[in-house]
């Protein structure tokens, strides 16, 4: 059986992950309870999860529990990608 989290559950499980306040490594529970929720709740395109998935497990259990400085990228299309579960909405990527 899986856990269900809340969106604020989750929240606050990435936010003390990534912030520097907790200083110390996840425990295995703590990241399997992530990866869990970001599994339910992060939006990615059919076929993508996995990979995502396995790649945030492997830094997550790799962390030494020093702080994360992140660069958010983001992929952008001259057209609106669509897909399974995703909101809808009327506009133009740009």
């Amino acid at each position: 059986m899986r856990y269900q989290q809340s969106e604020d559950e989750m929240t606050e499980s990435l936010r003390s992950w990534l912030s520097s306040a907790t200083e110390r490594k996840l425990t295995q529970e703590e990241i399997d309870r992530c990866l869990d929720a970001v599994e339910k709740q992060v939006p990615l395109f059919p076929g993508e999860m996995p990979d995502f998935l396995a790649r945030l497990r492997t830094w997550a259990e790799t962390d030494d529990g020093k702080p994360v400085y992140m660069l958010e990228l983001m992929r952008f299309y001259p057209e609106l990608q669509p897909f399974a579960g995703a909101p809808s909405y009327q506009g133009t990527p740009e």
